[in-house]
């Protein structure tokens, strides 16, 4: 049995989407976290072994532990904690790499995670200096990918248990409000102001790459490096794909003349098919266009 689950997880990470990789990599991390609490808590470890994996508020801790600001975002303890973080990230995870593309997924993950925890060390040290708090779980790169979907696509339609259809912006304003709720009454106000900060940074994400900045660029292009460890160097390296306003070269020519004969919800179709295909970045500037007219309708 342990030989197929090893096999299936080579498999995900050989073949499978980013989105997979990443749930798997969390719930490896709470296996191990599991496992601490049962073996090392007796003998009074797991909290040392805890607060070097999880987000310190206090900056001397963070110098001599800079791992943390990446191991925290991938940190759970509790059940349903993972289990809600990681099917909503699931959820919204699929819808933007849908858009702008697998390649793109872990990126915006760890930027979001990163924005999460710039937000909550202000956060922490302007409401109770002098106290150190300490932060983990996907949560904020969670509301980032929320806020990513919506700002690409508002009037995209998730089906909710028990409610039905529903358009993401309202999942999204209704989850911003609740953090806001959080951070008015002061329950967990670093974890709500965390949440905010990945809010953020999938607002501004979205904005810029409309711009023709990738803020994913330098992500991007380190994991590429990685992957070309021990490879001979590449002599002609690939431009800046990612800047989509400046390079109309690297831009699809396919006008919106070819959906000819379509109805405006073929057109709509049309484009997302294309967009889940080949990424966000190859659509025309009239594509883009009729996709950004077509998700302010109600």
């Amino acid at each position: 049995m342990f030989q197929s689950i090893w096999q299936d997880i080579r498999q995900i990470f050989q073949h499978g989407h980013m989105l997979n990789r990443i749930i798997v990599v969390n719930l490896a991390v709470w296996v191990v976290v599991l496992l601490g609490q049962v073996f090392l808590k007796g003998a009074g470890w797991y909290g040392p072994f805890i607060q070097h994996l999880e987000l310190s508020s206090d900056w001397r801790e963070i110098l001599f532990r800079p791992w943390t600001l990446i191991t925290h975002m991938f940190l759970h303890e509790g059940l349903f904690h993972i289990l809600f973080n990681l099917l909503v990230l699931y959820w919204f995870g699929r819808i933007v790499g849908d858009f702008i593309g697998d390649h793109r997924v872990l990126p915006l993950y760890l930027l979001g995670g990163l924005a999460g925890a710039v937000f909550f060390f202000f956060s922490a040290n302007i409401q109770h200096p002098g106290i150190t708090h300490y932060a983990l779980g996907a949560s904020a790169a969670v509301t980032c990918f929320i806020l990513t979907s919506a700002w690409l696509s508002p009037n995209y339609e998730m089906h909710l248990l028990l409610i039905g259809p529903v358009k993401i912006k309202y999942i999204a304003f209704f989850v911003m409000l609740l953090d806001l709720v959080g951070v008015a009454n002061n329950a967990n106000s670093g974890g709500h102001f965390a949440h905010l900060g990945g809010a953020v940074m999938g607002i501004a994400y979205v904005e810029m790459l409309r711009r023709g900045d990738d803020l994913a660029y330098p992500f991007i292009r380190f994991f590429n490096w990685l992957g070309h460890l021990g490879q001979a160097p590449v002599k002609n390296p690939p431009p800046r794909t990612a800047v989509l306003v400046k390079h109309p070269a690297m831009r699809s020519r396919q006008k919106l003349n070819d959906y000819q004969g379509m109805s405006h919800q073929e057109k709509l179709d049309a484009i997302l098919d294309k967009i889940k295909a080949k990424g966000y970045e190859k659509l025309s500037d009239e594509e883009k266009a009729f996709l950004t007219e077509a998700s302010k309708k109600d």
